[in-house]
């Protein structure tokens, strides 16, 4: 396991950010509650042209395919070629096609109809409340009033403990600390337009470096830069078509600025 549980973090920021970057690359996932390990070792190919990508390959298989590698990082290989040789080794095989990847996001209504609701008397003593302000991109102090379709930390017993609370359609979801995906989805609701800069002559989306963006967003993005140029993304900039950015955007309900 490369780490042991998520508390690990808590309290080094840096280190916390590492955690989100080794998730966003596909080299970790997260296995159980607030644990993660390595991922399987893994071969990505594409129908475009034959850039591959190997995650976590063992070192024998990058030494008999050397000659075809054209960049690395960390766990990330990337192939110029689509015949790797994997040897004896068991490599999930998978194949990466854009449309395929856009077809299966939900809506984040459709996502929301999958939770379980709570009864908001049976939560217990709420000490506190934090707000989150997606225009700001923070967490700000908030009054007693719960408002609909609204994200907030929910302080349970002491101002230590909280769990995430939102409103939606007259129902209360609780959504545990570690449930990021949910948290950083919800966060897209109404978010500021700064989160997504496409370029329009550079045809590259451009993400806010600070920010962490949800794991399945961030890897279409992720692959699909790879596939196009054969290059990991730098300083958070992804090669994609204004016509899929916009499929994306509309199915997870985006605000974006086009430059």
């Amino acid at each position: 396991m490369l780490s042991n549980n998520i508390s690990d973090f808590e309290n080094n920021k840096l280190n916390f950010d590492y955690l989100f970057q080794l998730l966003n690359l596909g080299i970790i996932d997260k296995v159980e509650k607030s644990r993660y390990s390595l991922s399987n070792t893994s071969i990505i190919t594409n129908t475009k042209n034959n850039y591959t990508i190997g995650v976590n390959f063992p070192e024998e298989i990058l030494k008999s395919s050397n000659h075809l590698i054209k960049q690395q990082y960390l766990g990330l290989t990337i192939f110029e070629d689509a015949n790797i040789n994997i040897l004896d080794y068991e490599v999930n095989k998978m194949v990466f096609i854009l449309n395929h990847s856009i077809n299966l996001l939900q809506q984040v209504k459709l996502i929301i109809k999958n939770w379980e609701p709570v009864v908001f008397n049976d939560l217990g003593q709420i000490t506190k409340l934090e707000k989150y302000n997606s225009e700001k991109c923070s967490w700000e102090k908030s009054n007693d009033i719960i408002e609909s379709n609204k994200l907030y930390k929910c302080y349970l017993y002491n101002g230590n403990y909280f769990k995430y609370l939102y409103l939606f359609k007259n129902k209360y979801f609780l959504i545990e600390p570690d449930e990021y995906e949910k948290v950083n989805t919800l966060k897209l609701i109404d978010a500021n337009k700064s989160l997504f800069k496409y370029n329009k002559l550079s045809g590259e989306i451009k993400l806010k470096s600070y920010y962490t963006y949800p794991v399945y967003l961030y890897k279409i993005m992720l692959l699909n830069h790879i596939m196009e140029t054969g290059h990991i993304p730098v300083n958070n900039q992804f090669k994609i078509e204004l016509k899929q950015f916009l499929k994306i955007s509309k199915i997870l309900n985006l605000n974006y600025t086009l430059e």
